[in-house]
């Protein structure tokens, strides 16, 4: 796992890939993706492309980590190096315990200025949200201002009311393996994902194994697969 420092003088730095047991605490970023306008790992090595709106939510990420008394957080656009197609497939299955593991998850809504506008956020229609919103157990969510609306437990109302998921199960009070996969996989009704395949692949750590990724095999046929896993 590789993340972004804050050094004592202010300035960002990545850190060198890290063994799951020397890993810092760190912040963790879920939002949705801006097409083009994301910060890619060569673009944060070279500081290149810095008028891409991406940047905004790194320097939200910075701001806010100093504010909780951090010194390191993730996003996944720009500390995995995609160009290396061994350490993008390991991000892919280690993802869900990355949030998991996270101290916090800041939920960075770009399409949101206040809290009546939460509701129409797109961030609620994406397939690999739903494990951002279920794994950390602390997630806060905050405009395109960086503003704080509140987190999961003190929106659980509006929340449930949104994805019409279990207050067990967003608050984590129920382990997920309490609910059957019926359960879950209603959990992504009204979501959607670039490839139609990462419909059930998205699902792999709510669900507690690792699948095989058959891009070109079609959603129903990696549903099917994921039930018989």
């Amino acid at each position: 796992m590789r993340l972004l420092e804050l050094t004592p003088g202010g300035k960002c730095t990545l850190t060198r890939d890290l063994d799951h047991n020397k890993v810092p605490p760190y912040a963790i970023l879920s939002h949705t993706w801006i097409h083009g306008q994301e910060v890619t790992y060569e673009d944060l090595r070279q500081r290149r492309h810095q008028n891409a709106a991406g940047w905004r939510k790194v320097d939200f990420c910075l701001a806010q980590i100093q504010r909780d008394g951090l010194r390191h957080c993730w996003i996944d656009s720009c500390c995995i190096n995609k160009a290396h197609p061994d350490e993008k497939h390991g991000a892919f299955n280690a993802m869900f315990a990355w949030y998991q593991s996270a101290r916090v998850c800041y939920v960075y809504l770009h399409d949101v200025l206040a809290l009546d506008d939460l509701v129409g956020s797109r961030w609620w229609t994406r397939g690999w949200t739903l494990q951002e919103l279920l794994a950390p157990s602390r997630v806060v969510f905050f405009s395109s201002e960086g503003v704080p609306l509140g987190d999961k437990e003190s929106l659980q109302h509006v929340i449930h009311a949104i994805t019409r998921i279990s207050r067990e199960a967003l608050l984590g009070t129920l382990p997920l393996a309490h609910f059957t996969i019926e359960e879950k996989l209603s959990w992504m009704k009204g979501r959607q994902t670039t490839y139609e395949e990462d419909w059930a692949y998205c699902l792999q750590g709510i669900l507690g194994f690792e699948m095989s990724r058959r891009y070109g095999e079609g959603r129903l046929r990696a549903i099917e697969r994921l039930k018989k896993e």
